[in-house]
Formats: structure tokens, sequence, C-alpha cells
């Protein structure tokens, strides 16, 4: 929602906003007076925080304070007051050095992206492990433990592993367990990781003892991999509580019940994934602020996401969780680095990825 301001009023809400977010105190006319060059005499300050407030875009927390930004204050300061910051070049650093011990494992990466971007920004860092119906096995291993159980290891185009245990009720002796190997090494390779559960149904030998034991590394195969759908990397939840807004006992343990109840978790992923899905190939992230995320326990934050890309193939959601006092412009321009690093260093891996075939 655009306002028709005055050149006097933007400037003196920029300062209310700026202020804010570098104080967290309620900002009066005199501060404003004092600290910016505005040229402005307190009460002409005075006069127009008033008509701003009437607005809707700053909002007064008590009597005999100063104003606050409202989430129209803020959405007004992203939309057309906000300026972006030049990185350090030990920021932009730290974030191309993700890849420190050569390994190529996609999850690993995304996960060291997640803590390195929460610590920048000093919010928490949300990366979703991406997905694509051209993501396919690639490689496929039964590792032997004892007589009836086995590690299963699944590798997929992008670099994803999973592991997983499978006990059955039968022994299995060592040249049958090499002719399951073997079996379900030739049936799987190639495989389509959206077709995977059809393509497990299909494998039936006929042989019963054969099969019981297939169907105990089908489900196992089916189950482990489905839960490790949309899959979201989230780092740095503590840097919420430590903001002054969340001093509070009953703020700070609704925020903390919020991560830690599973369901809740899900709720902010299903909005997480939701928008992000509609940002694929929109090269600017978007910010919600406050109501917005509309989620009744996040009504106190802002939450910025984008889309990085992996090749052609392959894209994910990227963001930040913040106070809606957050530092917007910092943000923004961290995540934004991190998207064309993340895209870069992934798309690198996972071009020399495929000519392993």
């Amino acid at each position: 929602m655009e306002f028709n301001l005055t050149q006097r009023q933007q400037n003196i809400l920029l300062a209310i906003v700026l202020d804010y977010i570098a104080t967290a105190e309620p900002v009066g006319s005199r501060t404003i007076s004092k600290k910016y060059d505005l040229g402005l005499s307190p009460a002409t300050i005075r006069n127009d925080m008033a008509e701003l407030e009437d607005l809707g875009l700053l909002t007064q927390p008590h009597s005999s304070s100063g104003r606050i930004p409202s989430d129209l204050g803020y959405r007004n300061f992203v939309d057309y007051l906000m300026e972006k910051p030049t990185l350090s070049n030990s920021d932009k650093e730290l974030m191309k050095n993700i890849r420190n011990n050569n390994t190529s494992s996609l999850e690993f990466m995304i996960d060291q992206s997640a803590r390195v971007l929460s610590a920048l920004s000093n919010t928490v860092a949300l990366i979703q492990v991406p997905e694509s119906n051209k993501e396919f096995i690639k490689h496929f291993q039964l590792l032997p433990i004892n007589e009836n159980t086995f590690v299963t290891i699944v590798v997929t185009n992008t670099g994803k592993v999973h592991n997983f245990i499978v006990k059955t009720d039968k022994t299995v002796n060592e040249g049958f367990f090499s002719n399951i190997t073997g079996y379900l090494t030739e049936q799987l390779l190639g495989t389509p990781i959206s077709n995977l559960q059809k393509k497990l149904n299909d494998i039936i030998t006929g042989n019963q003892e054969y099969d019981n034991i297939l169907r105990s590394i089908y489900n196992s195969i089916k189950n482990n991999l489905s839960y490790e759908k949309n899959k979201i990397y989230v780092s740095g939840t503590s840097n919420l509580l430590k903001e002054p807004e969340f001093n509070e006992n009953q703020k700070a343990h609704s925020l903390m019940n919020f991560f830690e109840i599973g369901e809740k978790q899900n709720e902010l992923s299903n909005v997480f994934l939701a928008i992000g899905s509609t940002l694929i190939d929109k090269s600017d992230p978007i910010v919600l602020i406050g109501k917005e995320i509309k989620i009744s326990q996040l009504e106190n934050c802002s939450l910025i996401i984008g889309s990085y890309n992996i090749g052609e193939d392959l894209s994910g959601s990227i963001g930040l969780l913040g106070p809606t006092r957050m530092q917007y412009g910092k943000s923004l321009a961290t995540l934004e680095e991190m998207i064309k690093n993340l895209s870069n260093l992934l798309t690198n891996i996972y071009d020399v990825s495929n000519n392993f075939e």
C-alpha cells in the first residue's frame, strides 16, 4: 500500500524505523531532532509523527512514550525507503568457503549454508533440500551388520545420501544376501524418486521367502525416502530469543514451543514451501511482515523468502526469519549473496556428479 507522503514525512518515518531497529526503544521527536540532521524542530517532527500515526504507519506503545513502526510502517520502509548495504569481503568469503572439507554431499552443503546464513544475519535461517522429478537413484548398496540386520544406502544423482537400517525375521546367509543385493541394484538404479513407490510395489519375484525379505527392504526405503521429502534445515532459532521483544516470559515460551512442537514446525514449513514454490525462476526474494506470515505465534516476526537453483532442473526455497525489527537491508543483501553463492556452488557439484554415470 503506497502512501502519498511528503519528503519530510518520508525522512521522519525512515529515521524512526532505523532508530527503532537499532535500539528497540520507542522513538521521540527530540531523539530524531538531535540524532538526525533533518533541519526540523521537535514540534514540527511531533506534528508529522501524529499524521504518520493516523495513517497507520506508526504506533504509540504507551501514552508517555515515543512511536514505533507498525507492520504497515515496516512495509512502506521495505518497499520504498530501504537501502541495501554492501556486504563486507569477509562475509562474502565466509559464504564462499562453505565447502571446506571437499565433500560433495548436497545436504552437508545446505546444512553448512544455513549455519553460516543465520550467523551472518543474526536471524533464523531456513533452507529446503531441493526436490525434482528428475532426481533418480544413482547408487544402491546393502551392508550386512549381522545375519538379519543390514544397512541400506541410497544415493541420488543430486548428491542426497540416505542411510537406514533394515531388520528381517529370517536369517540371511552370505550367498542369499549377495543375490538380494545384486537383484535390487539391477532393478533400482536409474529409478526416479517420484516413481520409486510404484517401482518397489512392482518388484516381486514369486519366491515367498525372498519376497518377504525384499518387502522389508522396500518398506524401509519407501518410509525413509518419503520422510525426507521437503526436508528443511533450520539454524539459529536461539537468535530470536535474544531479541528484546521476546524477553517477556510468555512471548519467549510461546516461541520456544513453536519451534519445539513438530506440528508447529510443519505449519511454518508449509508456509515456507508454499510461498517458496511461487518464487521459482524469480530473481528477487519477497518479505512477509508480521501478520502477513499468517501464523499467530510469528506475528512479531518477519520472513524473507527466496529461491536458489541447481542447474536447470532443481530448485529449493531459502529464507530468513527474524523479528519485525530485523535489519531488512542487511538481511536481504546477505540472503541474495547466499542465493548466488549456493546456486553456483551446488550447480558445479551437481554437474560434476552427473559426469559419473
